[in-house]
């Protein structure tokens, strides 16, 4: 009897390191591999939604002599993405045409910016376009007799961002991601045009 209960023990306990070593040997080859691929795959889809969270807006500027001072500047913004987002003039300078580096020089005694709203940052829905527009006065103390043939540029620098609504859902959802996706979620562009020479 004593010798069947051994027998029987170790019967049981070949069945049960059998059993643990193939379950091993199936988790390594099989379940394994299969739980890499679907982290794999989820992290693809988490890169898809933050990547869909990068802003594209359309920009287009243009200008109007109004006096040897004084130039219009008008510039339409159109979002040409999917989601909603918000825009806004960081920064406007100029440049000179004959300098190839394209040094920009900010508003300070040479010239000023007027703009009829500060601060101004709508929210533009798929689809739909937003207008700005500023003036640059050249002072009148430094170019007595103004500028008559323009060798300057303006340059706008625009930023970007998608609403903070998806930004928002999408950190709740990935809350480890959050630098990532408040970093594809701005975004800034130059657009250059040379100043006109013409007075209208």
């Amino acid at each position: 009897m004593k010798e069947y209960s051994v027998s029987m023990v170790s019967g049981l306990a070949g069945v049960i390191i059998g059993a643990t070593i193939q379950f091993g040997i199936n988790y390594q080859l099989i379940e394994k591999p299969k739980l890499r691929i679907e982290q794999q795959k989820t992290a693809i889809e988490v890169q898809k939604a933050i990547s869909s969270l990068s802003t594209n807006l359309e920009t287009s500027c243009s200008n109007t002599k109004l006096d040897n001072w004084t130039w219009h500047v008008e510039c339409y913004v159109t979002n040409r993405g999917a989601l909603p987002a918000s825009a806004k003039i960081e920064e406007i300078s100029i440049f000179a045409l004959s300098d190839k580096k394209r040094t920009l020089y900010k508003q300070d005694d040479i010239f000023s910016v007027v703009s009829p709203e500060e601060n101004y940052s709508p929210i533009l829905n798929p689809g739909s376009r937003s207008y700005f527009d500023f003036h640059i006065k050249f002072s009148d103390e430094k170019y007595k007799d103004g500028i008559k043939d323009s060798t300057a540029g303006v340059n706008v620098l625009f930023e970007f961002e998608t609403s903070q609504t998806a930004q928002q859902y999408l950190i709740n959802s990935f809350p480890e991601s959050e630098s990532e996706i408040e970093y594809f979620s701005k975004s800034k562009l130059n657009f250059m045009t040379r100043l006109t020479e013409i007075k209208t």
